[in-house]
């Protein structure tokens, strides 16, 4: 099971989004206590609302990055 993963333009991401309003390390998904929470690296255009804290990620839920 994969603990954590890393969300932007650059390379060494996990997932890597090639989208210019994508900040080059946008993101970072990790597992906590049997739950998946979603964190804004302090992305210049955040993610889908701007994101301070960890977030709780649901099933069927919607991550929207940049600005398409």
């Amino acid at each position: 099971m994969i603990e954590e993963g890393k969300l932007g333009r650059h390379s060494s991401n996990n997932v890597i989004i090639l989208e210019e309003s994508v900040s080059r390390f946008h993101a970072e998904i990790s597992l906590e206590n049997q739950k998946y929470f979603i964190k804004d690296k302090g992305s210049t255009t955040g993610t889908f609302i701007k994101i301070k804290k960890a977030t709780i990620l649901c099933e069927e839920m919607i991550i929207e990055m940049g600005s398409n």
